[in-house]
């Protein structure tokens, strides 16, 4: 099957020295002026609820969710270590600029999840290091579909099965094992109130494990993907889970810390026009031509694309644009 080489991909150590130093040089949750929404219960009970709330939503007969997934990468410092040589963008012969900090640069990806699968769109653009990226104006790149039980991608050229979709934050382990990371998160505690889209949300700080977030960084880095202190997760006033945020780093990295932080917005139930694209993909889907070519070895060239009639391109152009036009 096709598997697609991920760059960057981040793993990190657990050290707690180390966590409480990295961790400072991140943001940190917003302050909120205005009081978080009054949920009943510990916050162990309130992340029990939030995980039931996430199981019914996503079995038989369930509302499903849209979500939106931000990752920001940023350059540091290692203490003791060199500066980081920033070339000059205007003469690349010039002397570099050393410096303590680089933002690398960000990934953006939204999609929906229903009780009989889940589609993941990625996109390009720009993602600013402090402001909120502009996503409906990101062109859409590469996408995971999961139908039947079966995997797909679409790299532009139509959609095909695979055993590595792209994507980050989510996948379709990390969807199913959402509820178990919600309820096994440990140590939780209630911190800094956050503002999600707009409205004010209670916030708990929890230790969760990786392996109920395999894709949490990006699908596929599991194996050198470590997490840095405690997961942030955000309620709305209902116990939902609306936000949930991780920092992550690149244990592969020797001279330099490379640090993530992944924040997934969850919107439930799923409108109307939401649905309509999941069932106009559906639909779509079932005539699209489909193949199975051999992965590439790790390390190797970006993997083949199979070949797609003009008839699957439309079809998947087709498909891109419900999905653009669903956000309302």
């Amino acid at each position: 099957m096709i598997r697609e080489r991920l760059s960057g991909g981040v793993a990190f150590i657990a050290a707690i020295v180390v966590v409480g130093a990295l961790a400072s040089r991140v943001a940190t949750p917003i302050p909120v002026a205005f009081a978080a929404p009054a949920l009943e219960g510990t916050p162990d009970d309130q992340l029990t609820v939030a995980a039931d709330t996430i199981a019914v939503a996503t079995a038989k007969g369930g509302s499903g969710f849209t979500f939106t997934v931000v990752s920001r990468s940023t350059l540091y410092q290692k203490e003791g270590g060199p500066l980081i040589e920033v070339p000059d963008p205007v003469d690349p012969s010039a002397k570099p600029d050393l410096v303590s900090t680089v933002y690398v640069g960000g990934s953006l990806a939204d999609g929906l999840v229903t009780p009989d699968g889940y589609f993941l769109q990625l996109r390009g653009g720009p993602v600013p290091e402090k402001e909120a990226p502009d996503i409906d104006a990101a062109v859409p790149t590469l996408a995971a579909l999961v139908k039947d039980g079966t995997t797909y991608r679409n790299d532009g050229e139509g959609w095909y099965e695979t055993d590595l979709p792209p994507g980050i934050g989510l996948d379709e382990a990390t969807i199913a094992l959402l509820p178990k990371l919600l309820r096994d998160a440990s140590s939780p505690s209630a911190t800094e109130a956050r503002v999600v889209d707009g409205d004010v949300a209670a916030a708990i700080e929890a230790t969760g494990r990786l392996a109920d977030a395999p894709a949490i960084h990006a699908v596929g880095t599991l194996d050198y993907t470590e997490l840095l202190g405690p997961m942030t997760f955000a309620l709305d006033g209902q116990g939902r889970l609306v936000e949930l945020r991780a920092l992550m780093r690149n244990t592969k990295l020797e001279t330099f810390d490379l640090l993530v932080e992944t924040v997934i917005t969850f919107r439930a139930p799923i409108s109307r026009k939401s649905l309509v694209f999941a069932a106009t993909i559906s639909s779509r889907y079932s005539s699209l031509p489909t193949a199975s070519t051999p992965s590439p070895q790790q390390g190797s060239a970006s993997p083949r694309t199979p070949k797609r009639t003009p008839a699957a391109r439309r079809m998947a152009t087709s498909a891109r644009a419900t999905f653009c036009k669903r956000r309302s």
